[in-house]
Parts: structure tokens; C-alpha cells; sequence
């Protein structure tokens, strides 16, 4: 497992549904694919910390550290990225506007989907294999 890099993300589930947002069509890495928020850790950064910042900086939502439980750890060997993927069912939004979520200029849309819909949508590799995780 040396030089994957360590990856955070977050099953966001609300009258279960799960939030998936669409990677913009110019991204470097799976682009125009639907995915769970989260991103890399950065270097010295803890994981749960990590992750709070990543679905704050996508989505414009906070998750409660404490109210988040570990879901299971999801390798995608061909980009070298390894998951640790989180469920939260508590969250909020950090904005004022009438939007739901506010999207980063990494992505273009969002959907709530159950996860029978989300694996008819064309997934990221490691949300791919998420979804299958909790269709078990």
C-alpha cells in the first residue's frame, strides 16, 4: 500500500437518500462522474478534520465529527487513492442563501439518490464501490 494517498469521505444521508455531487466535466480525475464529498488528507492533517474541511470546501455543509461513524475503507489502486469513508446522518449548512448545498468550482451539481438510484448514475470508482458496500 505505499505511496496511495490517503483519501476522506463522507455518506451524508438525510430520509434515506445519500448526497452525491457531479465532478466538473475539466477535472483531471474521473470528470463528469457523481461521487460522495470528500478529498485527500493533506500531509500532518488527521482524517476526521480532513474530512470536515473537504465536504465544507464541496458542498458548503458542516458534519459533526462526533455524530459520524467509520463505514469501511475503499482502495482504487488505478489512481492510487486509499478512502476511509464515513457515514453522517447530522450535518448543517454554513450559508444563508436558499441554497441546499453550495457546490465548489470542483463540481456541478447535486442530487439526493437512494442508493439503488445512485448505482444507475455514472459513479466514481470509489463511490462505485461504496454504493455496492451498502447495497449489502
Amino acid at each position: 500500500m505505499t505511496g496511495n494517498k490517503p483519501g476522506a469521505r463522507v455518506v451524508l444521508k438525510r430520509d434515506g437518500k445519500i448526497l452525491l455531487v457531479k465532478r466538473s466535466p475539466k477535472s483531471n480525475h474521473e470528470p463528469g462522474k457523481w461521487e460522495i464529498p470528500g478529498g485527500v488528507v493533506e500531509f500532518l492533517e488527521e482524517i476526521l478534520p480532513a474530512l470536515k474541511r473537504e465536504v465544507r470546501e464541496e458542498t458548503g455543509i458542516v458534519i459533526y465529527p462526533s455524530r459520524t461513524s467509520s463505514l469501511t475503507v475503499v482502495e482504487d489502486s488505478q489512481q492510487g487513492y486509499i478512502d476511509h469513508v464515513f457515514l453522517c446522518t447530522r450535518f448543517r449548512r454554513i450559508f444563508s442563501s436558499a441554497k441546499e448545498v453550495d457546490l465548489s468550482k470542483e463540481h456541478r451539481l447535486y442530487r439526493w439518490a437512494t442508493v439503488e438510484e445512485a448505482l444507475d448514475m455514472e459513479l466514481t470508482a470509489i463511490t462505485q464501490a461504496v454504493m455496492e458496500f451498502l447495497l449489502e
